[in-house]
């Protein structure tokens, strides 16, 4: 991995082909702080793009060749196909062009200590936390994320005076992040996903092994098999943290569920430390926790700083993030892997009351991962009550695989009921609905918006 050549400094006038993704909304944000030119082309309109355009960034619907013209650099996501209009006519008119990553990388580079979290699960809670503990220890980080948080006043990055830290969510799809430079690299946690680029679980390993070049510390899973192999040649500082074992450099013992929170012991070179209240439930959100108090740590904050900062810590966006509140208690989560699901459906059902029920409207989230994970799918969501699902989000796909929503649900059983439209799963779930059920909306496409309907009709029953 070599170090770009030029600064970013050289370019002026920016364009963002596919300005609407959240990470790219993002950098558009920050080009536009710096003084820049910002333009962007997007297929479709959305919050976010209205956002940047109040902001005075000249916005494009759709994609046209015309649209890079007067722009002396233009970055596009991995998502852009190289025959895309904008990308044509970057380069016959000869204008240099950035993947998000690479661009992401360069910005990086003007920052001292640049921690970057990565992992199959728990990237945008550890990045989250990671930045709420910096903020209580008085530093002023830029942080990139992977989603709007409270901590970062409700978007999904921050603008830092500090030139020291930069934090960010390194994401692992098509080895993004092999073209960032982390000082301190996170590894959460390895699995087999995204199987639309990588084949096995030694392919992603061996992709999380090489995104460690760069770094002088690797804060990595101790009870992850696949993590710890990654960092098994890593040259440089190797930090250890652990749910299981109080030999890992930073681990938690004693995990108690309190409601909708966490209690555990710190541990620290097998020490114990202190008590800390967590204000998350799950023990993968412990997980987090510690991944991110061990990074903070090992670049300078005060590990009683961060432990006690872990009490006023409020969740990201669509991370098992409540939505209303009543007879009945519904909830949102970006959750769409099987682990992931498990992890989280095992936590909502500790939250049940007597008589409750776990109902789970679930949007699966591409056809290959449907596809590859299928048997896992079926597994984990078997752990709710009810099942609902709408059709498979497509994101970047299209079906090639013949795999569906309903051979899904019919594989999970008869509590498994596919309904197509978005308007028809609400009313069914609101229908079912009974006083100490817990609803739970899941998956990384716009599952969300069932949830929102269900609020309204909630509210408006008195449920």
């Amino acid at each position: 991995m070599q170090v770009l050549n030029h600064s970013l400094s050289q370019f002026q006038k920016i364009f963002f082909v596919g300005i609407g993704g959240i990470s790219m909304s993002s950098l558009a944000h920050m080009a536009l702080a710096e003084g820049k030119t910002v333009g962007g082309s997007d297929r479709a309109d959305s919050s976010a793009v209205k956002a940047l355009a109040q902001k005075g960034c000249h916005i494009v619907i759709g994609h046209f060749p015309e649209s890079v013209q007067g722009y002396d650099l233009v970055v596009y996501t991995a998502a852009v196909s190289q025959s895309s209009p904008e990308l044509f006519s970057a380069r016959r008119l000869g204008i240099p062009t950035l993947t998000r990553g690479e661009y992401l990388g360069a910005v990086m580079q003007d920052f001292a200590i640049r921690i970057g979290v990565s992992g199959t699960h728990g990237k945008t809670s550890t990045t989250t936390l990671l930045s709420h503990i910096a903020l209580a220890a008085n530093v002023d980080p830029t942080v990139m994320n992977g989603a709007r948080a409270k901590t970062l006043n409700g978007e999904a990055y921050r603008i830092g005076a500090d030139k020291r830290y930069f934090l960010y969510e390194a994401c692992e799809y098509k080895a993004s992040f092999h073209d960032f430079y982390p000082t301190t690299a996170i590894i959460t946690n390895i699995e087999l996903d995204h199987t639309d680029c990588y084949a096995s679980l030694d392919d992603i390993t061996e992709a999380f092994r090489k995104s460690l070049s760069c770094a002088n510390i690797a804060v990595v899973n101790y009870d992850d098999p696949a993590a710890m192999r990654a960092v098994s040649d890593f040259q440089g500082k190797t930090v250890t943290f652990s749910l299981n074992s109080t030999d890992a450099d930073y681990a938690a013992s004693d995990i108690e569920p309190l409601g909708q929170t966490t209690a555990f012991t710190l541990y620290i070179n097998g020490k114990a430390y202190r008590r800390v209240q967590l204000s998350l439930i799950g023990r993968f959100n412990v997980a987090n926790a510690l991944a991110a108090l061990a990074a903070a740590h090992q670049n300078g904050i005060s590990p009683d700083i961060a432990a006690a900062s872990l009490q006023s810590f409020e969740a990201p966006d669509r991370r098992f993030e409540v939505i209303h509140r009543g007879k009945v208690l519904l909830c949102d989560d970006y959750a769409h892997h099987p682990s992931e699901i498990e992890a989280t459906l095992k936590s909502a059902k500790a939250l049940l009351k007597e008589g409750g029920r776990l109902i789970v409207i679930f949007q699966s989230h591409t056809y290959t991962r449907t596809h590859d994970l299928f048997d896992d799918f079926v597994k984990a969501l078997r752990l709710a009550d009810l099942v609902y699902m709408p059709d498979i989000y497509a994101a970047r796909e299209t079906d090639t695989l013949g795999v569906s929503s309903e051979t899904l649900c019919r594989a999970i059983g008869t509590n498994a009921t596919y309904l197509k439209s978005f308007d028809s799963i609400a009313h069914a779930v609101f229908s079912e609905a009974r006083e100490n059920d817990v609803i739970l909306t899941m998956g990384a496409g716009d599952v969300f918006a069932i949830g929102r309907t269900l609020k309204t009709l909630f509210e408006q029953n008195g449920l």
